[in-house]
């Protein structure tokens, strides 16, 4: 009989030469043959996540979790799916059990540490990177990770230092030539123009790189006042990260069409009743309009804590939908018919208990620009809650995030049309 540890060996290895459905069986036949094997069912929740059934991973999870109760892997692991589910206070709760424990590897400090990140501990996530590049000083990640979250910190020192050893240990880590590039105006005694152009002649082998570095170049250049030669760059950056993505606008024109018709003055009248809370202050917009400054400012008042871009209220929103929907394969325009039948004050209560920050703040700061396709939704369920909507000159708002490679939104951002 094959053991738990080739069962297990054989679902990575399958995985690896890209054959997920025979991974998907290795893996049935790890769980069932050796239900009490604990790192088995911690395969099978990592595979599930890869595989983008978050709830599955959940669900696997919590079998290692009843065979190990105090396994601080299984423990991060459970944390990262209660992340991609959007349940930030349980998800609060897990992180603050970890933080209590006892952590002994790179691999555990550097995952608690991006879950702090992502509640918006970022300062207490700081110790944690540290902790993981002290354990691993060779492994690029680390730095990267400590240098991404110094920049986040205001600490562009440090943080240029952190990214010029990143660079060194891995210099096909693109991203990170892009980042350090944006940490601090770029002189003509001390900018990195010459090895990035370097590095393109060489040759990059990916779309994603090439936009990462044609987008350094385009800002230290711009730096240098060089603004013919910037452009040149930001344009072709703009084309590669285009061909790394299908898209089509008319798709988003024509949901943005259906939005406004479905929730018309008349049927806003008509929908049903909120609930009576006026914690939520949302700040929308275009990105790269001040979005962020706006949530700054108002974090800094005594009774409101920014908490970042919160995707739960399109969650919740969604949750209950695919309810209505009861298990049909509904295209993008029958869900927006949908939303508007939805409880709104289930949905409110819903989004508050989610959104509703641990530290008990009296408001809080919902900064996701895209909630503006919600904004009929939120009014409705939460009649009481400010909706801030910042507004920039069309101009500077085009070139603004014409200007800017995001991680992973905005695809209609790399057409100057």
């Amino acid at each position: 009989m094959t053991s738990a540890t080739q069962l297990e060996a054989q679902v990575w290895s399958r995985l690896e030469r890209g054959d997920a459905r025979a991974a998907i069986d290795a893996c049935e036949r790890l769980n069932r043959d050796y239900p009490d094997f604990a790192s088995g069912w911690h395969t099978a929740s990592q595979l599930a996540l890869r595989l983008g059934n978050s709830q599955m991973a959940l669900d696997a999870i919590r079998q290692a979790l009843r065979v190990e109760a105090d396994n601080t892997l299984w423990m991060l692991q459970y944390a990262r799916c209660l992340s991609r589910l959007g349940r930030s206070k349980e998800l609060a709760a897990v992180v603050q059990d970890l933080v209590k424990g006892r952590l002994e590897t790179a691999y555990e400090n550097a995952g608690l540490g991006l879950l702090l990140t992502e509640l918006g501990r970022r300062a207490d996530a700081l110790p944690y990177y540290e902790l993981a590049v002290q354990l691993e000083p060779g492994d690029a990640r680390h730095r990267y990770n400590l240098a991404s979250l110094q920049r986040t910190l205001g600490d562009f020192a440090h943080a240029e230092e952190s990214f010029d050893k990143t660079i060194e240990l891995n210099p096909r880590d693109y991203e990170a030539w892009k980042l350090r590039s944006e940490l601090r105006k770029q002189t003509p005694e001390n900018n990195h123009v010459a090895e990035l152009e370097a590095l393109l002649e060489k040759g990059i082998d990916d779309n994603k790189g090439v936009a990462n570095i044609c987008y350094a170049l385009a800002k230290e250049l711009e730096d240098l006042g060089e603004a013919g030669k910037s452009f040149a760059y930001l344009e072709r950056g703009a084309m590669a990260r285009r061909r790394q993505m299908q898209y089509d606008v008319q798709r988003d024109l024509d949901t943005i069409a259906t939005i406004r018709r479905v929730f018309s003055q008349e049927r806003l009248n008509d929908l049903g009743p909120g609930i009576d809370n006026d914690e939520p202050i949302f700040v929308l917009g275009m990105p790269r309009t001040g979005t962020t400054l706006v949530e700054r400012i108002l974090g800094c008042h005594s009774e409101a804590q920014a908490a970042g871009e919160l995707p739960d209220f399109a969650i919740e929103m969604m949750r209950l939908v695919r309810a209505r929907a009861a298990g049909r394969d509904l295209a993008r325009d029958q869900l927006v018919e949908l939303s508007a039948d939805i409880d709104f004050a289930r949905l409110g209560r819903a989004y508050v208990d989610s959104a509703r920050p641990a530290t008990g703040a009296r408001r809080f700061v919902d900064k996701l620009p895209l909630n503006y396709l919600y904004v009929g939704l939120i009014h409705t369920a939460l009649p009481n809650a400010k909706i801030i909507h910042v507004q920039r000159d069309p101009m500077d708002t085009c070139y603004a995030v014409f200007k800017t490679l995001f991680v992973d939104a905005y695809p209609f951002s790399y057409d100057l049309e």
